[in-house]
């Protein structure tokens, strides 16, 4: 958004979420990106200018109906802390578009160490893999879940819940990743035999063939409001 014209928030309005990276792009193909371990806020406020939102604190009410400043003092009162990882890359969009979205994936979705022991639970598992194949490149398994309750009843056919996600736009690589893709996927879960396939939403609360899209007016001739709050 212009960040010149006139609107008595010029910062807040340009704040957009982030849930793995954001990137300054030239007229070229070159770059920056900064990639997050985790979802935050990120702006570019002024040309060739990034900043990205770790933790917020106000001391004052923001006049949005809250009725009270978002000032959390913590444990030892002195404030929230926040941590977290930033990983800043050069890169050339033209011939790193592959490694920009793996490496992304990779930064999000760190391995997590666990330490033992090893007399309580021996002997161990050293290496368990949920897939029985890779995955194509250009694809990422966002969820797998139960999605009907943990039971011990097998008589129950049991639910599961699959999100797959095309990690290319269209205009990453068109003639290259950025292609739609097929892939088996009766045979791709360890331990797990698939019966019956049911494309849902992305929500999955509606079968994908029957979901109605709600419709929605638009006017680009639309004046924002500029008058005082109503609570």
């Amino acid at each position: 958004r212009d960040v010149g014209a006139p609107n008595t928030e010029p910062v807040s309005r340009n704040y957009y979420p982030i849930t793995s990276h954001v990137y300054l792009k030239s007229t070229g193909k070159r770059g920056v990106m900064v990639h997050t371990d985790r979802a935050q806020g990120a702006a570019s406020m002024k040309s060739g200018q990034i900043e990205v939102m770790v933790h917020r604190r106000i001391l004052h009410d923001d006049n949005f109906g809250v009725g009270q400043p978002l000032n959390e003092t913590g444990a030892n009162g002195k404030g929230l802390i926040a941590r977290g990882v930033h990983v800043l890359s050069l890169f050339d969009w033209s011939k790193n578009v592959r490694d920009v979205r793996q490496k992304g994936l990779q930064h999000l979705f760190r391995p997590i160490p666990f330490f033992t022991d090893g007399g309580a639970i021996l002997p161990a598992k050293l290496h368990y893999t949920g897939l029985t194949k890779s995955l194509p490149a250009s694809i990422h398994l966002l969820t797998l879940q139960d999605w009907n309750g943990p039971t011990n009843d097998f008589s129950i056919t049991k639910l599961k819940l699959a999100r797959f996600e095309h990690i290319y736009t269209a205009d990453d690589d068109p003639n290259g990743l950025s292609r739609p893709v097929t892939f088996d996927v009766a045979t791709l879960f360890t331990g797990i035999r698939v019966t019956q396939l049911h494309e849902k939403t992305l929500t999955a609360n509606q079968n994908l063939q029957s979901s109605q899209r709600l419709s929605w007016n638009s006017d680009n001739d639309f004046v924002p409001y500029e008058g005082k709050h109503s609570h």
